[in-house]
C-alpha cells in the first residue's frame, strides 16, 4: 500500500516528467528527468523518456551538422549513424545517401564548368590565331593591290606619253586598275564579315562565361570573356 510519502514522490516525478515533455514539445531538448523513483514502471518511463530525448537531440544535432557541411560543399562530412536506434538510423542513412547523390551532382557540375572553361579557352585561342592569320592575309592582299594600282597608274602615264602607239596598252592598264579596285572592294567586305564574326563569337563566349559565373560557387573569380581575342577588323 503506497504511503503518503510515496504518493508525494510520484507526484513530484510526474510534475518533473510533464515539465520535461512540455519543454521538448517547445523545442528545448536539454532538460531530462533527474529524480527517478524506485518504482519499476516509473523508472522505465523516466529512462524511456530520457533515452528518446537523447536520440532526438543527437539526431537534430547531427542533421544540422551534416546539412551545414553540405551547404558548404563539404560532402565528406556524413551523418554519424553509430548509436542511432531504429527509425533514427534509417533517417541518418537516408541523409547520407542524399549527400552522396549531392556530391556526385556537384562533381558533375564542376566537370561541366571545367569543360566549358576549356571550350572557351580553345575558342579564344582559335579565334586569336585565325584573326591574326586573316589580318595578315588581308594586309598582304592590300599591299599587292596597292602595288598593282601604282603599276597601272604608271602604265597609263607611259601610254599617254606614247600617244596613239600606247592606246591599246592604256586600255589594258585601265582594266587592271578596275580589277584591283574590285578586289579592294571585295576585301572591304571580307573585313566587314570578319568584324561581324568576331563580334558574334565574342557574344557567344560572353554568354558561356555568364552561364559559367551563374553556376560558380560564391566568391570564385570570373575570367574576362574574350580577353585574348585579337580584333581582325582593327
Amino acid at each position: 500500500m503506497p504511503t503518503d510519502e510515496d504518493a508525494g514522490r510520484w507526484n513530484d516525478f510526474l510534475d518533473e516528467a510533464a515539465a520535461v515533455c512540455l519543454a521538448a514539445a517547445k523545442g528545448d531538448l536539454e532538460p531530462r528527468i533527474g529524480n527517478i523513483p524506485d518504482d519499476r514502471r516509473l523508472k522505465d518511463l523516466a529512462v524511456g523518456v530520457n533515452s528518446l530525448l537523447d536520440s532526438v537531440d543527437a539526431y537534430v544535432r547531427e542533421s544540422l551538422a551534416a546539412l551545414k557541411a553540405s551547404s558548404e560543399r563539404r560532402y565528406y562530412r556524413v551523418f554519424i549513424e553509430q548509436g542511432m536506434p531504429g527509425a533514427f538510423r534509417r533517417g541518418a542513412s537516408q541523409i547520407n545517401m542524399s549527400k552522396a547523390v549531392m556530391a556526385k551532382q556537384a562533381q558533375a557540375l564542376q566537370d561541366s564548368r571545367s569543360f566549358r572553361a576549356q571550350v572557351v579557352q580553345e575558342l579564344e585561342n582559335l579565334m586569336a590565331e585565325n584573326s591574326s592569320r586573316m589580318e595578315s592575309m588581308i594586309q598582304g592582299i592590300d599591299r599587292i593591290m596597292n602595288g598593282i594600282k601604282v603599276l597601272s597608274l604608271n602604265a597609263l602615264i607611259e601610254a599617254a606619253r606614247a600617244g596613239d602607239a600606247g592606246r591599246g596598252f592604256s586600255v589594258v592598264a585601265n582594266e587592271v586598275k578596275r580589277m584591283a579596285d574590285n578586289i579592294g572592294q571585295a576585301m572591304d567586305k571580307v573585313r566587314q564579315e570578319a568584324r561581324e564574326f568576331h563580334e558574334e563569337s565574342s557574344r557567344v563566349i560572353h554568354l558561356i562565361m555568364q552561364d559559367q559565373a551563374n553556376s560558380r560557387p560564391p566568391g570564385s573569380p570570373v575570367p574576362e570573356p574574350g580577353s585574348r581575342i585579337t580584333d581582325a577588323a582593327a
